[in-house]
């Protein structure tokens, strides 16, 4: 019989909070969660243990990667989980988000409660819907890219690496935003995007150049 498979939580802030409870809705147990930092203790009364030691004890795990910021997330399986397979990272999928058959969804990615998949849509790897956000058909959702809790897109959107859209900010169908992009909360984008820039507003505009890892949460 082979070794039981455990779940872990890369992460201890909010999102892996919401995480956990998206697990616990699929029936599923988190086992402990994993962290940066060399000090241990717990989280949400399970065992929080280091990276480093996570990899050199754990063999046969699932981790999912909660943590809200699209930089850090990319950086943290590229960098620090970069060892480990990915068919160690599932895609965890709130039951009653239904995914269509047309559509492509790769590994890592969190579905909250809500959210809407639309037919013959792409989401590649390690990215987030969050609750009651809408990818409308035939949009593309690149790797580590997020739409924020209410965020929806129209139909054939792209939407760039490690992108984020943010809350109730809307996308009219066929518009391109470029990779490293925030576009702000409550936003209309109604124009295509650049790559590293800030954006907000209804209509949006372009309001600064962004670099990679800025912080935006």
């Amino acid at each position: 019989m082979g070794a039981q498979l455990q779940y872990f939580i890369f992460g201890t802030g909010g999102h892996s909070r919401s995480a956990t409870g998206l697990l616990a809705e699929i029936g599923t147990k988190v086992e402990g969660y994993i962290t940066e930092v060399d000090s241990v203790g717990n989280f949400l009364n399970k065992p929080v243990i280091n990276y480093k030691q996570f990899l050199e004890n754990f063999e046969t795990f699932k981790i999912i990667i909660a943590v809200g910021d699209n930089f850090q997330r990319y950086r943290i399986r590229t960098q620090l989980l970069e060892p480990v397979s990915n068919s160690s990272f599932p895609n965890i999928i709130h039951p009653v988000t239904k995914i269509p058959s047309s559509a492509q969804i790769g590994y890592g990615n969190l579905i909250f409660p809500g959210a809407v998949v639309g037919y013959f849509s792409k989401i590649e790897d390690f990215s987030l819907l969050n609750s009651n956000s809408t990818l409308e058909h035939d949009s593309h959702m690149r790797s580590y890219s997020s739409l924020a809790s209410g965020a929806c897109t129209g139909g054939s959107v792209k939407i760039g690496l490690r992108t984020s859209i943010g809350l109730n900010s809307s996308v009219l169908q066929e518009m391109e935003i470029g990779d490293d992009t925030v576009i702000g909360a409550h936003s209309f984008v109604n124009k295509n995007f650049p790559s590293n820039s800030v954006g907000y507003g209804s209509p949006a505009q372009v309001i600064r150049k962004r670099d990679v890892d800025a912080k935006y949460l």
